[in-house]
């Protein structure tokens, strides 16, 4: 399957599980490998691989774990920004009972693109909504998902179609034109059926929409580290380091 590449390159920051020189070698192939990718920079001591190019984050990440490695995406940013004032996000669309973490968007402020990258995997995903034939995702008009995407007060902006295979995973790597993440920081975001306009949406507009279908998610757009943003080794508030906090979150994650 050809990759979609991005149309400006942007640095990747990764924190990837290695213990001698031969992995070093080892991961500059697999990396090497991808489309897409300008140039690869790995410190064994410090377990960190930077990656320059026009490859998405995701196809990165997803790379490296399948040779068996930890992978943990550390930062982003755009090698355009001149201002070296990078914004990059993240998404995390976590279900609350139980609690289930579904699915992660990062998103990189590159120029006048934002670049969004999204994977997903719902078993309500598996299935088209009803009266709907697909799933789509949208920026929410507050940051409030108290109570799932019911509570995040309309849809504002719609960012694209979801791709969904038969097991309920799904994908959307996009660019946006004319939208500032620094502007979307702290509001929600929505998996939902195809709504009937393109759009701004009222909140019982919205309402009537969402029941369209089962299984729609919801998370808060935060900021994220940029590259060489994120020294951390050890988590404050549970002490764990790295790699132990790592495990920890894919023990409540479906991805």
């Amino acid at each position: 399957m050809t990759t979609t590449l991005l149309t400006e390159p942007i640095v990747l920051e990764f924190a990837v599980s290695m213990a001698e020189q031969s992995c070093v070698q080892s991961i500059k192939r697999t990396v090497n490998a991808l489309d897409g990718v300008d140039a690869c920079q790995i410190d064994l001591a410090s377990q960190r691989v930077v990656v320059q190019g026009r490859v998405p984050p995701s196809s990165v990440q997803k790379a490296l774990k399948a040779s068996g490695r930890q992978v943990i995406v550390r930062g982003m940013g755009s090698l355009s920004d001149a201002s070296g004032e990078t914004v990059a996000g993240v998404c995390v669309f976590e279900s609350h009972q139980p609690s289930k973490i579904h699915g992660i968007a990062r998103l990189v402020q590159a120029g006048e693109l934002c670049v969004f990258d999204l994977t997903i995997q719902h078993t309500h995903l598996q299935r088209p909504p009803k009266d709907a034939s697909d799933w789509h995702v949208y920026v929410a008009r507050s940051g409030d998902v108290s109570r799932g995407p019911e509570s995040t007060g309309g849809l504002l902006r719609h960012i694209g179609q979801l791709n969904v295979d038969s097991q309920g995973y799904g994908d959307l790597f996009t660019e946006l034109k004319d939208f500032r993440l620094q502007d979307s920081i702290g509001r929600a975001m929505v998996i939902a059926p195809a709504l009937p306009t393109a759009t701004m949406l009222s909140h019982q507009e919205k309402r009537e929409a969402l029941q369209l279908g089962p299984g729609v998610l919801a998370g808060v757009i935060a900021r994220s580290a940029g590259a060489w943003g994120n020294a951390k080794q050890v988590c404050s508030c549970s002490g764990l380091n790295l790699w132990q906090e790592d495990r920890k979150l894919q023990q409540s994650s479906v991805l």
